[in-house]
């Protein structure tokens, strides 16, 4: 009877004892695998993909500020005046100031002035073209007495000859402004664009050599 009490207190306990060993692993897998989610969470860091950015620092060169400037060409001919013939064109490249003979330091301009047809009397239905055609006039301004001399005119079709005749400087050639005349337009117009031509430099033996020569030229 005792050893039966004994073999079924010693089933109790062995049944207890594994109980309590079935109920603590189970608690220690339920604790241990938050942990490791959470230990897993911290391990892993967010990947953050800086993209570079395009704007180049102040001061810095780009190809765009390699690129050389060209400068814009500057035009020949400025229209100054027109009519009902002639459109005016003053030629910048070749206007200049000059010593006016025999007159010391006084300076003018010497221009050319090309003319071109305004195209009143063309005709478009004309089956053939031709050539333009054009004049080239060449002048001396004296701005410090408001006159104008007339030097030579040319024809020109296609290109002008460079071998022409043109009459002699002579001071007797000035001539007074007209009021309302084309050569009032030319002088005026001329005048206002030479500012940006660059006078000569004086020249005293050149100043005392012209003056001599008016002087002579005044007394025969």
């Amino acid at each position: 009877m005792r050893k039966d009490g004994w073999r079924m207190f010693r089933k109790g306990l062995l049944i207890g004892m594994l109980t309590l060993l079935l109920q603590g692993s189970c608690l220690a897998a339920s604790t241990s695998a938050p942990a490791s989610a959470a230990d897993t969470a911290k391990d892993t860091k967010p990947v953050v993909v800086q993209a570079k950015s395009s704007t180049a620092p102040a001061g810095s060169s780009t190809a765009a500020d390699a690129t050389v400037k060209k400068t814009a060409p500057v035009n020949r001919y400025v229209k100054i005046f027109q009519d009902n013939s002639y459109i005016y064109m003053m030629d910048m490249q070749t206007a200049r100031w000059i010593n006016c003979p025999h007159t010391g330091s006084e300076q003018i301009i010497d221009v050319w002035i090309k003319l071109i047809g305004n195209g009143s009397g063309d005709s478009a239905s004309e089956p053939y073209s031709y050539p333009s055609k054009y004049y080239l006039e060449h002048y001396y301004i004296r701005p410090d007495k408001q006159q104008i001399q007339f030097m030579s005119e040319l024809e020109v079709t296609g290109r002008p000859n460079n071998a022409i005749t043109e009459r002699s400087y002579n001071a007797a050639n000035w001539e007074n402004l007209v009021p309302g005349s084309i050569e009032e337009e030319i002088y005026h117009a001329v005048v206002s664009n030479a500012k940006q031509l660059v006078k000569q430099k004086a020249n005293a033996k050149t100043e005392g050599r012209d003056a001599l020569e008016e002087m002579l030229r005044i007394s025969l």
